[in-house]
C-alpha cells in the first residue's frame, strides 16, 4: 500500500490527465513550434481585419495585377483589390469555417457514437449501417455532394463539411465505448442505480474524450482544405468574400503573369494545415496510454 500511495502521490499523478499531456507536449519541440504558429494565426485571424492596409473588396483599375511592391506587400489581383489584405481578412473566415464544421461534426458524432456503441443492438446496426453508407464518399465528393444539391455559399458549405465528417465520429466514439463499458466502473455506476443516460454522460463519456480531441484536431485542416477545394471549385465562399480557396481560384488564369494571386492563400492554406496536423499528431502521441507508459 505504501508503493501504491508513492505512486499516486508523484507530481504527474496529481497534476492528473491535463497537467501530463501539457508537460508531455513541451517535451516535444515540433508541438510547440505547431503551437506557435497556430496561435500566430488566430492572432492574425482576430487582428487581421483591422491590420490590412486597404479593403479586401474595393476594386482599383490602377492596380490591376500589380506586382508586390511596398505599396501592396503582396500584389494586386485582375481586379486591383490587395491580397494581402484578402489573405488577412480570409484567415478568421477560414479558421472559423474549420471549427465551426469541426465542432457540429464532433458534437452530433459523439451523441449518436455514445449512443450507439452503448446501446448496441438494432439501434447500433441501423445507425452503422447508415454510418458505413456514408463512408462509401469521400469526404469531398460527399461534401461536393451536399453544396451542389443546396447551392454554393458559406453556410450550405460549413453544413456540407460538417455532414461529410459526422461518419468518422461516430465511428471512432462507438469504438471507445465499445470498449469503455465493460469496464468495472460501469459495472458499479449500475450497480449503484444510475440511469443508462447518466451513465453515459458522466463515466463513458469523459473516458472516450481523448481519441475525440485528436480527430478535431486534424480534422479542422481537413475541413479547411475542403472548404479551400470547393472554394476554388466555385462552390464555397461566393465574390467577392475573400476565402482562401476562392482567392486561389481568382489567380488560376494569370499564373504566368501574376503568380502571387494564388501563391500567397496557397501557403497560408499549407502553414495553416500544417501547424494543425503536427499539433494533432503530438497530441496523439500525448495521449496515447502505451506511450504515456513508456514516458
Amino acid at each position: 500500500m505504501r508503493g501504491a500511495r508513492q505512486i499516486l502521490s508523484t507530481p504527474s499523478e496529481r497534476a492528473g490527465l491535463l497537467g501530463q499531456t501539457w508537460h508531455r507536449l513541451r517535451l516535444n519541440h515540433g508541438a510547440m513550434v505547431g503551437l506557435a504558429l497556430l496561435l500566430v494565426l488566430l492572432f492574425i485571424a482576430i487582428a487581421g481585419p483591422y491590420m490590412a492596409p486597404h479593403d479586401p473588396s474595393i476594386i482599383d483599375p490602377d492596380a490591376v495585377l500589380k506586382a508586390p511592391d511596398r505599396e501592396r506587400l503582396l500584389g494586386a489581383d485582375q481586379f486591383g483589390r490587395d491580397i494581402l489584405s484578402r489573405v488577412l481578412h480570409g484567415a478568421r473566415l477560414s479558421l472559423q469555417l474549420g471549427l465551426t464544421t469541426v465542432g457540429i461534426a464532433a458534437t452530433i458524432g459523439t451523441v449518436v457514437g455514445v449512443f450507439s456503441g452503448y446501446r448496441g443492438g438494432w439501434n447500433d446496426f441501423i445507425i452503422q449501417r447508415a454510418t458505413d453508407l456514408l463512408l462509401i464518399f469521400p469526404s469531398l465528393l460527399l461534401a461536393l455532394f451536399v453544396v451542389a444539391v443546396m447551392g454554393p455559399s458559406m453556410q450550405n458549405l460549413m453544413l456540407a463539411i460538417a455532414i461529410a465528417f459526422i461518419p468518422v465520429y461516430i465511428r471512432l466514439v462507438r469504438g471507445s465505448v465499445l470498449s469503455a463499458k465493460e469496464n468495472m466502473y460501469v459495472e458499479a455506476a449500475r450497480a449503484t442505480g444510475c440511469t443508462d443516460l447518466r451513465i453515459m454522460r458522466h463515466h463513458i463519456l469523459p473516458n472516450v474524450i481523448a481519441p475525440i480531441i485528436v480527430l478535431a484536431t486534424l480534422g479542422v485542416g481537413e475541413a479547411i482544405v475542403v472548404a479551400a477545394s470547393l472554394g476554388f471549385l466555385g462552390l464555397g465562399a461566393q465574390p467577392p468574400t475573400p476565402e482562401w480557396g476562392a482567392i486561389a481560384a481568382d489567380g488560376r488564369k494569370f499564373l504566368r503573369q501574376a503568380w502571387w494571386i494564388t501563391t500567397f492563400p496557397g501557403l497560408s492554406i499549407m502553414v495553416t494545415v500544417l501547424a494543425l496536423n503536427i499539433v494533432g499528431d503530438a497530441l496523439r502521441d500525448a495521449l496515447d496510454p502505451v506511450i504515456r507508459r513508456r514516458m
